[in-house]
C-alpha cells in the first residue's frame, strides 16, 4: 500500500510536470535520444519552405477547419468534420488556386506548382506534428527532473 501511494504520487508529480512543460505523451512512450530528435529538426529544418509554402496555401482550409472545430464540443468528432471539409473545401480550393496560377504564369511553371500544392494540408498537418512532436521531445530531454521522476516510476513497477 505503501509503495502504491508513493507510485500514484509521482506520477501525478509526474503528470503536473510534463503539462507544464507542454510535453505530449508521445514523446515518452518512444525512447528516442537527443541527437535523432535533433536529427529531425535538422530535416525539418530543410522542408520548412515547402511547408510554409504550403501553409500559405492551405491557410483558407486551415481557418475554415478551426471555425468548424469550434461548433464541435466533443474531440471525437474533429477528425470526421476535418475529413469532410478536405473532401468538400480542399477540391475547390484546387481548382480555385490552379485558374489562377495558369493565368498567370506559363504553362510549365503553373502545371508544376499546381502538383505542389494538392498534398498541401496533408503537408502542413503532418510537418507541424512532427515539429511539435519534436520540440516536446527535446524539452523531455533537457528537463532531468522529469526524466528523474519517470525512471524512479518505471523502478517501483519492477
Amino acid at each position: 500500500p505503501e509503495q502504491a501511494v508513493m507510485l500514484f504520487k509521482l506520477a501525478e508529480d509526474a503528470r503536473k510536470l510534463r503539462v507544464a512543460m507542454n510535453i505530449d505523451l508521445d514523446s515518452l512512450s518512444i525512447r528516442k535520444s537527443l541527437y535523432h530528435r535533433l536529427g529531425i529538426l535538422i530535416a525539418l529544418l530543410l522542408v520548412l519552405p515547402y511547408g510554409i509554402m504550403a501553409s500559405l496555401f492551405a491557410l483558407p482550409y486551415i481557418v475554415a477547419c478551426q471555425c468548424l472545430l469550434r461548433l464541435f464540443k466533443d474531440p471525437a468528432f474533429w477528425n470526421s468534420a476535418r475529413f469532410l471539409l478536405h473532401l468538400v473545401l480542399w477540391p475547390l480550393l484546387i481548382i480555385i488556386y490552379t485558374i489562377c496560377i495558369f493565368v498567370n504564369l506559363q504553362w510549365q511553371w503553373a502545371l508544376c506548382l499546381s502538383l505542389l500544392i494538392v498534398p498541401a494540408p496533408i503537408v502542413v498537418h503532418q510537418l507541424w506534428q512532427i515539429l511539435r512532436h519534436t520540440i516536446s521531445g527535446v524539452k523531455l530531454c533537457c528537463n532531468s527532473r522529469l526524466q528523474k521522476n519517470y525512471s524512479e516510476i518505471k523502478k517501483l513497477l519492477r
